[in-house]
């Protein structure tokens, strides 16, 4: 593959795709938090920071209510849980990645083995395929399914591919490869905020919102 657009994909694109994702999450956060929160004129019947406690305790240790809710969905939540721990330890740990963190953030940390990496390259990957063959097997899930998620879950998927193939040289010159990954990298940053991959920033808003929200109404 041109060696021009490797370097464009790790330079320009890069840099571009970076700032796009940057602004587009902090538009969305910022466009969350300014929508306006209805004011809630009903007496407190319990504590707000009781509330968010347990909800904390609840996301632990589930409830029995909630324990019944995830035994039907334990195939899509473990995979679901698996893509995420694989994908953060992909992201933050993989030691090229951790010399990307530094020259962006000035410093940086210290990055696992290969070894452990590539597991967890394996598990996220694996995760999304389980998820995938779930969504296409389960008779409600799979009417359920829009485009757009599965859209979602390529353009997850790809950058993840892409580079446990340029660690393992499969297939195509290991240049080609890289190209590639960089290729998927940057296309993900940009899709990130235009997209429903944008709940990263919504799971944590929604959590405090959830545990305060009804705490205060007596009920967690």
């Amino acid at each position: 593959m041109n060696l021009d657009l490797y370097y464009l994909s790790r330079g320009p694109l890069f840099k571009f795709a970076f700032l796009f994702f940057i602004f587009g999450m902090t538009y969305r956060l910022l466009f969350v938090l300014f929508l306006g929160w209805k004011k809630d004129y009903a007496p407190a019947r319990g504590s707000a920071l009781r509330g968010l406690m347990k909800e904390l305790v609840n996301h632990i240790w589930p409830s029995s209510a909630r324990r019944d809710v995830y035994a039907r969905r334990m195939l899509a939540l473990l995979a679901g849980f698996c893509f995420h721990v694989g994908a953060f330890i992909v992201i933050l740990f993989q030691p090229a990645h951790v010399k990307v963190w530094g020259e962006i953030l000035g410093f940086e940390w210290p990055s696992f083995p290969m070894g452990v990496v590539d597991f967890g390259a394996s598990v996220a990957i694996t995760s999304l395929l389980v998820i995938v063959v779930n969504q296409l097997t389960h008779p409600v899930r799979k009417l359920t399914t829009t485009p757009s998620q599965w859209v979602n879950i390529f353009f997850a998927l790809l950058p993840l591919l892409t580079g446990w193939m340029t660690y393992h040289h499969l297939w195509l010159p290991y240049q080609t490869l890289l190209t590639l990954h960089m290729l998927a990298v940057d296309w993900l940053l940009i899709w990130m905020p235009l997209s429903k991959l944008s709940h990263v920033l919504y799971f944590v808003i929604n959590f405090f919102n959830h545990g305060i929200k009804f705490g205060k109404m007596g009920t967690l």
